[in-house]
């Protein structure tokens, strides 16, 4: 898998908007900033991601759904 780049406005809800280059998240970046002239936009590269395919759960204070009817 090749790394991604997200173009996030600071302080905004969180990017989904994935692009494949640099350079057209770089692109992307300035056209908002022109747009939106008081606020910052950072370039984020993602380089990992992390998944589970096997759910678990803690239960807290010694509940467990077996014990609780």
């Amino acid at each position: 898998m090749k790394a991604f780049y997200y173009v996030y406005r600071v302080g905004d809800r969180a990017p989904t908007i994935k692009h494949a280059t640099i350079s057209e998240a770089h692109a992307e970046a300035t056209r908002l900033a022109t747009q939106h002239p008081s606020s910052t936009f950072e370039i984020l590269q993602c380089l990992g991601i992390t998944q589970t395919f096997k759910p678990s759960t803690v239960w807290l204070d010694g509940y467990s759904p077996s014990n609780s009817f």
